[in-house]
This record gives C-alpha cells, structure tokens and sequence, in this order.
C-alpha cells in the first residue's frame, strides 16, 4: 500500500499494490477518520484499466471496417462476451467520421462498446475510451466490472493476441492507537510497514 497526496494536492491518497486484495473499507471512530479527511466506512473506488500498447493511427483512420471481441469479467463472477456472433464491427471506409482525428476514433469505439454492454444488460457507460499521448486507454467506469479482456484491435494499437486490464485505484489506511495515546497513520509498501510519525491529536 502506498500513500500519498491525491490529484487535487489537498489530502491523502492510498493506494493498494497488491492484485490478491479486492476491496477496502475504513473502519473506525469518526473522529481520526475527520481529521485525515476520511469519511467513516468510506470504501475503495476500483478501477480495472489498460493502454494500447501500440499508437493508434494519428488521424483516427482506419483503412477497414474492424471486427474485435471483449469481453467482461465482473465480480460476482458472471461474464459479458461480446464476440463470435456478439463480435464489436467498427466501421472504417463507409464510416462518415473516418479519419477525422484520433479523439472522435476513440469516441466511436466507447460508444459501440457500451451500446453493446447495454444491451446485454450493463447500463451507463460503463467503459470509458480515451486518446493519452498517440495511445488508446480503455478503463472500466462500472464498480462491478473486475477485468476486460479485448481481442483482435490491433489496428487500435491494442495486442491483436489479446489484452488484458490492469487493476488501479484501490484506496485504503489504516491506524494504531492505544486508548489515552496518539493515534498513528501507519504505511505499508510492498513488503515494508513504516511509520510516517503522523500524529492525530485526541480532541
């Protein structure tokens, strides 16, 4: 577990490393939990997300139409397979938007790729496709979602044998405290517990 400071730069992020940890919740009094700025049973926001590891094309062209397979893990251990006959066809020269720039490809593919997981009964948006440096980012949008694994979307950059998400995101800390004493926020980082010496102080 790492912890740091949050994206916004006023609090504390924490982070768990480990893959065989799915889920987190703070347990405690309010009162510590407040001054860390922590709400009390707060849990962990999980993400599962994966980058191309290939460019995709700069222009958002593709010079056919695409035909991949995906295919979502979720956690109560049910399936979403869209391939074979299920399989995801996105259009390349008939496609009107074909070729306009790598932000509308990426639009095009979230948009086919949910409209297909609604279908089969995951509602929202639950995928989220985004453009980062020439790159394509497919990450989960939907807590229940534990892994996706998308096939044969090479020309997107992503491995055409297959590919697999990565879990991010998890987010947890705990403390010691012994009654009539401090209160410590302890840090744990792969396999080395640490004490930062953050002291809480009773009110």
């Amino acid at each position: 577990m790492h912890v740091g400071q949050n994206q916004a730069g006023d609090g504390l992020s924490l982070t768990v490393n480990d893959p065989n940890i799915f889920s987190l919740t703070l347990r405690g009094a309010t009162d510590p939990l407040h001054l860390l700025g922590f709400a009390a049973d707060q849990a962990s926001v999980r993400t599962v997300a994966m980058t191309a590891a290939s460019a995709a094309p700069a222009d958002g062209k593709l010079p056919a139409d695409l035909a991949f397979s995906l295919v979502v893990t979720r956690t109560d251990g049910s399936t979403i397979s869209l391939r074979d006959a299920d399989e995801l066809v996105l259009l390349g020269a008939s496609n009107a938007g074909n070729g306009a720039n790598l932000d509308l490809l990426a639009g095009q593919v979230q948009t086919l790729i949910n409209n297909a997981l609604n279908a089969k009964g995951l509602g929202g948006s639950p995928i989220s496709i985004t453009a980062v440096s020439g790159h394509l980012v497919l990450s989960s949008q939907d807590a229940s979602i534990l892994s996706v694994n998308i096939n044969g979307a090479g020309p997107l950059g992503f491995a055409n044998g297959g590919a697999t998400t990565q879990r991010s995101g998890d987010r947890l800390f705990f403390v010691s405290a012994n009654p009539g004493e401090n209160t410590h926020l302890w840090n744990l980082e792969g396999v080395t517990l640490t004490d930062p010496s953050l002291v809480v102080p009773r009110t």
